[in-house]
């Protein structure tokens, strides 16, 4: 799960949310790495925010953390019922139909523009099979 170098407006939300979602799994980095099947390093890199994964692997980390993936890309997240946990799970947001323009241009920024079809194709199968769950 090697990832690229992210844009900076993006960058703060992603990195301490992925550290606050791994923390609430209780799991280490090397735990998390070892459930991806990367390298502790990338989780490391990720955290501090020097890389992103890459769209396709955004998915597979949502899945694993069991966050929604627009929280997990610092979006605004439709909520089915108030809660009162700080996130709500994968499988209480609706699946999207598309992109949102605002989602679109984070999504651009994040991963590159010629990505963004894969990741909105790889969030939707992330909240397809979070209802599943």
């Amino acid at each position: 799960m090697p990832g690229r170098p992210p844009s900076n407006s993006f960058v703060v939300p992603f990195k301490q949310r992925v550290a606050e979602a791994r923390k609430r799994k209780q799991l280490t980095q090397p735990q998390l790495a070892a459930a991806l099947r990367t390298n502790p390093q990338s989780v490391s890199n990720w955290e501090r925010g020097a890389t992103v994964p890459r769209g396709d692997d955004i998915a597979e980390l949502c899945r694993v953390l069991d966050v929604d993936a627009r929280w997990l890309l610092g979006l605004p997240v439709r909520r089915a019922a108030p809660t009162s946990a700080p996130q709500p799970p994968a499988s209480s947001a609706p699946a999207a139909q598309a992109a949102s323009p605002a989602a679109t241009k984070i999504i651009k920024q994040l991963v590159g523009a010629a990505n963004v079809p894969d990741l909105i194709s790889a969030l939707k199968a992330a909240e397809k099979e979070a209802k599943r769950l």
